[in-house]
């Protein structure tokens, strides 16, 4: 996407965003503090890119994270962080959590480059070996208990319906395209795609939803800074 329209598709969200929700500023403000720390950090010491060094690549991730950040903090966090308009919201044990949780996990790329215990959600995973199956195997056990905190979080909540909408209408998309494809295209689910969905699905005031929510969403922020965002469907090499 052209960077010029990226600037101002976030120019606008921002400006619309603080003037129609005041509520919204607080988290708006910090959560773009936070993803532009993820950037810069990525960017230099992963990457190896300083700022004075920027591309147009850099700076589309720059406006994609800023145009996120605007986004994400009323349609994501408002329950899993609070206002942040009083010292004790902003220094509370759940807001420094949080960001603790985030600037650790921003650094995924780093854990990424060990090739023992790297791996992808691609036909290729099954080629790999027992370790990367271990882990594979224990994340995706840990996130399907997760979702299954939080589908009990909504129906208690009387809002069930729309919570396992939102779950399966991600995967009921990219299993039927995958299906319709399948004979010259595979799936490469992108950690920058399964972790964004994952913010929006951990959602809640309790620790096990803030906590997730953070770690994803420093994977997020990794994912856009070193790929971008990309397709996730590629043809069968010849």
């Amino acid at each position: 996407m052209n960077v010029t329209l990226l600037a101002a598709c976030w120019l606008f969200s921002a400006v619309f965003l603080w003037l129609l929700s005041p509520k919204v500023r607080g988290r708006m403000v910090e959560l773009t503090a936070l993803l532009v720390v993820g950037q810069l950090v990525i960017s230099s010491w992963l990457l190896g890119r300083c700022p004075w060094n920027w591309g147009a690549g850099e700076f589309r991730s720059l406006f994609l994270l800023l145009l996120s950040a605007c986004w994400l903090a009323p349609l994501a966090m408002r329950r899993t962080l609070p206002e942040l308009t009083t010292k004790a919201e902003i220094f509370g044990v759940a807001n420094l959590s949080y960001i603790t949780v985030f600037l650790v996990c921003m650094n995924f790329g780093f854990l990424r480059r060990v090739p023992a215990v790297s791996f992808s959600l691609n036909p290729q995973l099954f080629e790999r070996g027992p370790l990367v199956w271990a882990l594979a195997g224990g994340g995706s056990a840990l996130v399907i208990v997760l979702l299954y905190l939080h589908v009990r979080r909504a129906f208690r909540e009387h809002c069930g319906g729309w919570y396992l909408t939102g779950l399966l209408l991600p995967v009921i998309l990219m299993a039927g395209v995958t299906l319709i494809w399948h004979q010259t295209h595979y799936l490469h689910l992108h950690h920058y795609l399964w972790s964004l969905i994952l913010v929006f699905l951990f959602r809640y005031d309790a620790w096990w939803s803030r906590i997730p929510q953070a770690i994803v969403l420093g994977i997020f922020v990794d994912g856009v800074v070193t790929e971008g965002i990309i397709p996730i469907w590629y043809a069968y090499p010849q």
